[in-house]
């Protein structure tokens, strides 16, 4: 019976490794094998950025010049913060990350102790 159950669990471990290592041979030939079909994409996104008038791209260009200055001052505001801080929301970001997107909603914790209030889940 033990017999068995291990040439059964060898039997589905190696059955799981031929299959890994075929999935990992289909991810990484074709990205070697479709050069062609990433030239062909390089030169749709081309054309579609030749046809963008210049008043948009400005535009573009003036958009993407503020958000490096907000992120230039988010540094310089998280830099000016103590190094207990710091620790703290790296600590906060790793439970976050742990998490699902629809329970981080669940970490606003105001002050430790203190109930939340019934206007705050009013907001919500």
């Amino acid at each position: 019976m033990v017999r068995n159950f291990i040439i059964t669990c060898l039997l589905l471990l190696s059955i799981n490794t031929v299959a890994l290592a075929a999935n990992n041979q289909q991810e990484i030939s074709p990205s070697l094998t479709n050069q062609q079909v990433q030239q062909q994409i390089i030169d749709e996104y081309k054309a579609i950025v030749a046809k963008i008038p210049p008043e948009v791209r400005d535009e573009i260009i003036a958009f993407r010049k503020n958000i490096v200055a907000i992120n230039k001052q988010k540094r310089e505001a998280y830099q000016k913060l103590s190094q207990e801080a710091q620790n703290y929301l790296a600590k906060e970001q790793e439970y976050k990350k742990k998490l699902p997107i629809k329970q981080k909603q669940l970490i606003n914790i105001q002050n430790p102790g203190e109930k939340p209030n019934k206007d705050d889940k009013a907001a919500k």
